[in-house]
């Protein structure tokens, strides 16, 4: 496994797009975001739709070459949403504000998708096992309005 962003994930440069809610962050910036060489994600919906999951990533597949990803906010993780995910085998899967279990990060590995669990510096890696997970990250803002996220402080575990 090659050491770095690039190495780790295949992206240029270590910076994600912040997942701003599922009306924000869709096809046309997570796209735009990978073509710039950043990690672009989509925003999946705080409610089950696996079609809708399918279409917003067809779409994203439709305006980018580069790899992208899905970010999910634990508390409305659903279970047929995240399937899809692993269907489509997107680059990374972006999970926060709750516990994701190894089994499911296993089930990602399964698929080829690697699993970034974000933590802000007072909260601590809520995973049942920190090194089940492909990266773990803080972050600070970088605009005012949370925009984009720097990799500050990057943990790789080898699994």
């Amino acid at each position: 496994m090659g050491s770095g962003w690039r190495g780790i994930l295949g992206f240029d440069y270590a910076i994600v797009q912040a997942p701003l809610g599922p009306n924000i962050s869709g096809p046309e910036l997570a796209a735009a975001v990978a073509n710039a060489g950043a990690i672009g994600l989509i925003r999946l919906p705080d409610f089950p739709a696996p079609d809708y999951v399918r279409e917003l990533i067809r779409k994203t597949r439709g305006l980018t070459s580069r790899p992208f990803g899905a970010a999910i906010v634990l508390p409305f993780l659903y279970e047929e949403d995240l399937r899809v995910v692993l269907e489509e085998k997107l680059a990374v899967l972006q999970v926060y504000c709750g516990e994701f279990p190894r089994e499911w990060v296993q089930e990602a590995h399964r698929a080829g998708v690697k699993v970034l669990h974000q933590f802000t510096y007072c909260d601590m890696p809520c995973v049942d096992s920190p090194k089940v997970v492909d990266l773990h990250y803080s972050l600070h803002t970088c605009l005012g309005n949370n925009a984009i996220l720097i990799f500050q402080e990057v943990k790789q575990f080898k699994l």
